[in-house]
């Protein structure tokens, strides 16, 4: 899933490094081993991203969250999609 409004969910205006051989998107929604969601909001280089809610993480620490994931962290529910824009 991506979120075409990820630059909301970060406190400053990044800049990134943003190439066709990234692993992630900007927006991408991402979970690590911790179970923490994420929203790539920036791209340091190919391997090495940015998120809202866990920092810094390199691509090998997280993958992208499953729908059902999503839902359960709690910002996607039936009432209130409109906190993840698909």
């Amino acid at each position: 899933m991506n979120n075409p409004n990820y630059a909301t969910y970060g406190c400053f205006k990044y800049t990134s490094t943003v190439t066709s051989e990234d692993d992630f998107k900007l927006g991408d929604i991402v979970i690590n081993s911790e179970k923490q969601i994420g929203i790539v909001i920036q791209i340091h280089s190919k391997n090495e991203v940015r998120t809202d809610m866990f920092g810094n993480a390199c691509s090998d620490e997280i993958r992208l969250a499953t729908d059902s994931e999503i839902e359960l962290d709690g910002r996607l529910s039936e009432n209130s999609t409109s906190s993840w824009i698909m």
